[in-house]
């Protein structure tokens, strides 16, 4: 071959390369939806708010509901696989019975404890949720609280006095973000309403307790 020629296979070489890698690109959005589709069922997201009714802050829907959801779920999917109908060799064979026209003896083959475990994973994952709305709820006690009995409890101990503020300091992270939700998982938990409220809140019984921690440092002080 001359020069021109093996220059010529090269760039023809090239061009078919790019046009099955072009193709390969196509392709590839194909396989991932392929992929997608047999990822299998996905939990159906729960959506629950902290909400301010009456004074009095609460979540709605209660988290037994999402439990409940999630639950059925899986008894939902549990029931497809189980009564997916097995292939018979004959339609009319009078011999096969019921159980084996599905496969709801797979059940029976579980693991031992198996389908314990995930009513364990679930039980967790609400316990995990609980103790986050806990945490919420107990800034219940903003409007609850009344000045002349946390300021006497208090007394002339200033120690008391910065331990308090520490705590407020730090009990502050909690909503004090950008944020208006927190996941877990299938199960969503909405503190948008209640937000501003507990950060106006928040805010005046800092000011307050400051004030009066002043005002004690400064009596200690002359």
């Amino acid at each position: 071959k001359t020069i021109k020629e093996a220059q010529d296979e090269t760039k023809k070489r090239r061009k078919m390369f790019t046009v099955k890698r072009s193709g390969t690109g196509r392709n590839y959005k194909k396989a991932n939806d392929k992929k997608s589709a047999q990822r299998g069922p996905e939990l159906q997201k729960n959506y629950h708010e902290i909400v301010i009714r009456d004074q009095v802050m609460q979540l709605d829907p209660p988290l037994e509901n999402a439990q409940a959801h999630l639950m059925s779920q899986f008894n939902d999917w549990l029931s497809i696989v189980l009564s997916l109908p097995r292939i018979q060799s004959s339609r009319y064979d009078t011999t096969v019975n019921d159980q084996m026209k599905n496969y709801r003896n797979l059940l029976s083959l579980l693991p031992e404890g198996m389908l314990i475990k995930v009513y364990h994973i679930l039980r967790d994952k609400i316990n995990e949720v609980k103790e986050y709305v806990k945490i919420w709820l107990q800034y219940q006690s903003l409007w609850d609280m009344e000045a002349h009995i946390i300021y006497s409890k208090l007394g002339d101990n200033l120690s008391s006095w910065q331990d308090l503020l520490r705590d407020i300091k730090r009990s502050r992270t909690t909503f004090d973000t950008s944020l208006n939700h927190k996941d877990f998982g299938p199960i969503v938990i909405r503190y948008d309403q209640v937000q501003a409220n507990v950060n106006n809140k928040y805010d005046y019984w800092h000011k307050d307790i400051l004030y009066n921690f002043c005002n004690k440092l400064g009596g200690e002080m002359k």
